[in-house]
């Protein structure tokens, strides 16, 4: 699932119009429509304002998807 489609879900399920969310974010109502859309994506800074307006976690969006593997090498390496 796209993170846009997420968003949305998200806002729609806190009863949040898009108006609402970008107020308590801080952001346009037009940033949220281009993020659920997916005409834009988020800068990291935007995105910590959505989540804190949503009441989530921004480290739970950063985290990698069921089954992709880090490919970072290990520190002792």
């Amino acid at each position: 699932m796209k993170y846009g489609k997420m968003l949305m879900e998200e806002r729609e399920r806190q009863g949040m119009t898009r108006k609402e969310l970008a107020e308590k974010a801080g952001v346009t109502e037009r940033a949220v429509d281009y993020w659920e859309s997916g005409k834009r994506h988020m800068t990291l800074l935007s995105a910590e304002k959505i989540f804190k307006a949503l009441g989530l976690s921004v480290t739970i969006g950063l985290q990698p998807a069921a089954g992709v593997q880090d490919n970072e090498p290990p520190d002792n390496a």
